[in-house]
């Protein structure tokens, strides 16, 4: 009983990691992401105002 505990906790371990590096590659993708939006807008912004002022 105790091997299978063992290897039922290794399984764990490792599943755990997994999921853990998915969390920070997806958290690390809505961070550029969301940079480039926020570097989209206020480039519109800007180009919108620039040209209120012509």
């Amino acid at each position: 009983m105790g091997i299978l505990l063992t290897i039922f906790n290794g399984v764990r371990l490792f599943v755990s990691t997994l999921w853990d590096l998915q969390e920070m590659r997806f958290s690390n993708i809505f961070n550029d992401v969301s940079s480039v939006a926020a570097t989209i807008i206020m480039a519109a912004v800007s180009c919108v105002l620039a040209a209120r002022r012509l």
